[in-house]
This record gives structure tokens, sequence and C-alpha cells, in this order.
């Protein structure tokens, strides 16, 4: 009990140092390069938003649950240091909102990701053309938990935001 205790103290005080450091970093009281370095992420926050998010989805949905857990705390902790931002907070990156390979995966996510369902079946049954039947069920389920997060940030980016009262 003790050393849950202690853990979570020493948790909070490290990420108290940690934020205290990086507020100064994007002060510039590092040194102007560190600031530079800063803003330059701080400037792809929504990019590496949904990169964590995807890369979340990918190892929790192929078996590695602890890994997907370690990429959301992580996220969480990049968040509150500002390096992240949560996608649904912003607006859909222009490079996206343009590109029509996008808007159809984003459109059919859904049924891709029930597609790749019937190819898991497939896999399952034997019909593995060039891998291991073990490399294609990986492959397969990574690609439709990215399809569905991809849906799902894309309806987050799309719905309406609540009134701020």
């Amino acid at each position: 009990m003790l050393n849950r205790l202690f853990g979570g103290v020493a948790k909070a005080l490290g990420l108290k140092i940690l934020t205290g450091w990086v507020r100064e970093v994007a002060e510039g009281k590092r040194g102007e390069k560190a600031q530079a370095i800063y803003w330059a992420l701080a400037g792809a926050k929504t990019w590496s938003g949904i990169v964590l998010a995807v890369a979340a989805a990918i190892t929790a949905a192929s078996g590695q649950a602890e890994v997907g857990g370690w990429i959301a705390a992580g996220a969480g902790v990049l968040i509150s240091l500002g390096l992240v931002d949560r996608a649904w907070r912003t607006d859909i990156p222009a490079v996206l909102a343009q590109s029509s390979v996008y808007r159809l995966l984003a459109k059919y996510s859904g049924e891709l990701a029930a597609l790749l369902s019937a190819a898991l079946l497939a896999i399952e049954g034997g019909s593995c053309p060039g891998w291991t039947c073990a490399t294609w069920s990986v492959i397969v389920i990574s690609l439709g938990a990215a399809l569905v997060q991809l849906g799902l940030i894309d309806a987050a980016w799309r719905a309406s935001k609540p009134d701020a009262r």
C-alpha cells in the first residue's frame, strides 16, 4: 500500500516538474533553440494527436492492450504539456479536408472495417497468400482499427460543438 502511495506521489511530482520545465522551454527560459523546437512540435499537435489515437487503437486491437494503454497515457501527458491537442477541439487539417482519399476513407470507414472483418474470416480459414496467417491477421486487424478510429475522429470533427456557457 505504501508503495502505491509513494508511487502516486512520485508520479505527480515528476509530472509537475516536467510540466514546469516544459513551460520554461515554451517561454524561452531554456534557450531559443529549445523554444523553437517546442513551438514547432506544438504547431503539429493535431497531427500528433491523430497519430497517437490511431496508434493506441491499432495496438489495442492487435492484442497489445497494455501498449495501447501506455500510448493513451502518454498522449494524456502530452496533452497536459500542450504538445498534443484532442482532435475534436480543432478543425479538420486542411490537407485532410481537401484529400479525396481521406474523405473516401472517413465516409466509408465502417464499411471498410466490415470488409476487413470478412477478410479476417478468410485468413482464419487458412487463405493466406505470401505471408503467414498470423502476419495477415495483425495487418487486417490493424487496418480495421485504424479505419474505425479515423471514422470516430472524423465524426468528432464534423459534430457541432457544444455551446460555451
